[in-house]
């Protein structure tokens, strides 16, 4: 089965909502600099299989933080292109791909600087979700 990950970025990828936002421009760990805004990346943070008392869960059960980071020019497109991710993920569970639990856990709006001298602020909203899946 795909790394979590991958599950989550499909996810991303196939919701409505979000595709009408960033298209397919949604990445697992990183964009190349000079992607053009809007983009979300998915990170995962930590993760580990999920124990018993007795030992090692025998049913394959693991969690793990996943950091979704959603990136735009204007501060209302950020936090419209947050709500769709926020949509598309809190609550969501799917039998087939392996997820029995996403929820958001925490979530912060952000800036980046510009690295050039265009001066221009990227925004940022960075949303962690606890992930439960087999």
């Amino acid at each position: 089965m795909p790394s979590v990950e991958a599950r989550i970025i499909a996810r991303l990828r196939g919701y409505a909502d979000v595709g009408a936002l960033v298209g397919e421009q949604v990445y697992g760990g990183f964009a190349r600099a000079g992607t053009p805004l809007p983009y979300i990346v998915v990170t995962r943070i930590s993760g580990s299989p999920l124990n018993t008392l007795s030992g090692p869960n025998s049913l394959g059960d693991n969690e793990c933080r996943l950091q979704v980071d959603c990136f735009a020019g204007k501060y209302g497109d950020v936090k419209r292109i947050a709500d769709a991710v926020r949509g598309a993920l809190s609550g969501y569970t799917d039998s087939g791909a392996g997820i029995t639990s996403c929820l958001l856990d925490n979530e912060i709006d952000d800036t980046d600087e510009p690295t050039d001298a265009s001066n221009v602020v990227t925004q940022r909203v960075i949303q962690d979700y606890i992930v439960f899946y087999k």
